[in-house]
């Protein structure tokens, strides 16, 4: 959150360095693995559309999309 400063500080400089630091924690993070129900399995298996753009095409290999860092399943993809 941003508060006032002084005027001798540079607040871009501060920006960046605060956007840095967002960076390489998001970067250091453990990637989960895959969490899937018993649901999850059967919506998987059963998708014809993708999660994302709701479109498959014959040939597309389906895969699990999930969040990264909780390790949730979102849905297919391809």
């Amino acid at each position: 959150m941003y508060n006032k400063q002084p005027e001798n500080e540079n607040i871009g400089e501060m920006f960046v360095k605060m956007l840095q630091n967002d960076i390489v924690t998001v970067w250091s993070s453990e990637v989960k693995p895959t969490i899937m129900t018993e649901k999850d399995t059967l919506d998987f298996e059963e998708a014809t559309k993708c999660c994302i753009c709701e479109d498959f095409v014959e040939d597309d290999k389906n895969v699990r999309d999930r969040d990264h860092f909780s390790g949730v399943y979102r849905g297919a993809s391809h």
